[in-house]
C-alpha cells in the first residue's frame, strides 16, 4: 500500500511536491475512509484521496511522474539500451532546475514491511538511486549507488559509489555488474532473480495502477467481477447510494447476434485457410546452411559476390542463414541489444569480450576462442535474451537484402530447432 509518493524538478513542478496518504487528526470520515497502518498503533492510512486544483495546476504530472517512475522500474533492464535517453523532462521554466536532476521517492508498505525507495535521474543517467526497508520498524539500508565521477576512487565504477547493507541478502556484486547508467539496479535485481528485489519489483507491478481517459476500464472492471464474489455487491451499493434508481448488478453471458456470428465465422475460415497454405508451402523445402566468411572476395566486389551467393541459394529453395558481420555478433546479442555496425570481427570481439566479463563468463582477462569447447555452455543460459534481441533488430533494423550491418538470421535456425523437440 502507498504512503506517500514525491517529486521534484519534473515538467511543471519545480519544487519538492508531497502526495500522501496518512490520515490527518482530523476525524471526520476516520472510520469509513481510514485504517491502521501495519506494525504500529500511532498511525493512519487513507482508504481514499482525491487530487484536486486549478487547470494547469500540476494534478497530470504528479500522476504522471508516479507513471514514469513505474515505467523505469519495469522497463529499465530490459527495454533500455546503452545510450538510450531516460524519459525525464525537468522543470524548464528556471535556468537552474533545467540543468540538476529530477528526483522521484515513495514510501509504501509490502507484506506487512515499509520500504522507502527513491531515485534521482536526468535524460542521460541516474545520480542516484537507493532503498531503505524497515523491518519491524528498524531501519535497514538495503543498497544506495551515487554518482560522484569526479572522485578517482570510484572510477573503475564509472563513477558511482556503491554501497549494500547487511540486511539485503544473496547476490549482489555479479548484479552489479549488469547495471547501465540509464538502468536501475532495483530492474537488474529482479530480471535476475534476486528474493528480496523481486519482491519489491512485483509491487510496482502489480500494486501501481493507472487508469486512464485511454485505459480499457471495461475489461478492468469486468475482470474483477471474475475474481470474486465480493466486488459485485460493492457495485452494486456504489450505484444504489448514488440514487440511480438501480438495485442491483449482474453479468450475463449470451451468444452474439447471427449477423456478427456469419461473419466471425467467415473471416475465421478466411485466415485458417490462408494459415493452412503458408504453413504448407513453408513446408515444401526446407535446407539450412550457414554462410562463412568468404576470404576469396577481394574488397571492391565482396558485398555483389556475397549477394549473388544469396540470389543463387533462393533460386534453389535453399534458406540462407547469414550474421554480419561475423557469426559472433550472434553471441553479443545473447548479452545486449545493439544496432551499431562493425566492420568485421576483429572490431567487434572486443565487445563481446567486455560484455561476458560483466555476464560474469570472462575472468578478468579471459579473452574469446572459438575453438571453446564449453562455449555453448557459457552462451546456453542467455538463450533467450538473443532471441528476442534479434527478433527485436529485425522490426528496428530493416534486412531486406540480408546484407544489413549488424543482422543476423541465426535465431530463425535456433527456433526451427527448438521446435522440433
Amino acid at each position: 500500500m502507498l504512503i506517500e509518493f514525491s517529486v521534484e524538478n519534473y515538467r511543471s513542478i519545480q519544487e519538492r511536491q508531497t502526495f500522501s496518504m496518512m490520515a490527518s487528526e482530523d476525524e471526520k470520515m476516520l472510520d469509513t475512509n481510514s485504517f491502521m497502518m501495519p506494525n504500529t498503533d500511532r498511525l493512519r492510512l487513507l482508504s481514499s484521496a482525491v487530487i484536486y486544483g486549478s487547470n494547469a495546476s500540476g494534478k497530470s504530472n504528479l500522476v504522471r511522474a508516479i507513471q514514469t517512475l513505474r515505467r523505469l522500474v519495469m522497463n529499465s533492464a530490459t527495454k533500455m539500451q546503452v545510450g538510450e535517453k531516460l524519459p525525464i523532462e525537468p522543470f524548464r521554466l528556471n535556468n537552474e532546475s533545467a540543468k540538476n536532476p529530477t528526483s522521484f521517492e515513495v514510501i509504501f508498505i509490502h507484506q506487512s514491511t515499509r520500504y522507502e525507495y527513491g531515485v534521482s535521474l536526468n535524460r542521460e543517467r541516474i545520480y542516484e538511486e537507493w532503498l531503505i526497508a524497515y523491518p519491524n520498524e528498524h531501519s535497514q539500508n538495503w543498497f544506495s549507488r551515487q554518482y560522484l565521477p569526479d572522485n578517482p576512487k570510484y572510477q573503475t565504477d564509472e563513477g558511482y559509489k556503491w554501497s549494500f547493507g547487511k540486511g539485503l541478502k544473496g547476490e549482489k556484486l555479479r548484479i552489479k555488474k549488469f547495471v547501465r547508467s540509464n538502468s536501475l539496479f532495483l530492474s537488474h535485481a529482479a530480471q535476475n532473480n534476486h528474493p528480496q528485489l523481486t519482491e519489491i519489483f512485483e509491487w510496482f507491478q502489480d500494486e501501481i495502477n493507472i487508469l486512464t481517459s485511454n485505459s480499457d476500464t471495461m475489461e478492468f472492471t469486468l475482470s474483477l467481477f471474475d475474481k470474486g464474489d465480493t466486488f459485485q455487491p460493492r457495485i452494486a451499493k456504489l450505484l444504489s447510494e448514488a440514487d440511480l434508481g438501480i438495485s442491483g448488478i449482474k453479468i450475463e453471458q449470451k451468444p452474439i447476434p447471427d449477423r456478427l456470428s456469419s461473419f466471425f465465422n467467415q473471416f475465421i475460415k478466411q485466415e485458417t485457410e490462408q494459415l493452412e497454405k503458408d504453413f504448407i508451402n513453408n513446408l515444401q523445402q526446407l535446407d539450412i546452411i550457414t554462410l562463412h566468411k568468404m576470404n576469396n572476395f577481394d574488397n571492391d566486389n565482396k558485398i555483389e559476390k556475397f549477394k549473388q551467393a544469396l540470389l543463387k541459394a533462393k533460386e534453389n529453395n535453399i534458406v540462407t542463414v547469414t550474421s554480419i558481420p561475423c557469426f559472433e555478433f550472434w553471441f553479443l546479442l545473447h548479452y545486449v541489444y545493439t544496432t551499431a555496425p562493425s566492420s568485421h570481427y576483429k572490431e567487434l570481439c572486443p565487445r563481446l569480450e567486455t560484455e561476458m566479463r560483466k555476464a560474469g563468463i570472462f575472468k578478468t582477462r579471459e579473452t574469446y576462442d572459438k575453438s571453446d569447447v564449453t562455449l555453448y555452455k557459457k552462451l546456453k543460459p542467455y538463450l533467450e535474451n538473443a532471441l528476442t534481441n534479434a527478433m527485436k533488430l529485425e522490426l528496428d533494423h530493416l534486412n531486406e537484402d540480408s546484407c544489413t550491418n549488424p543482422s543476423t538470421k541465426v535465431h530463425i535456425l535456433v527456433q526451427q530447432l527448438k521446435d522440433q523437440k
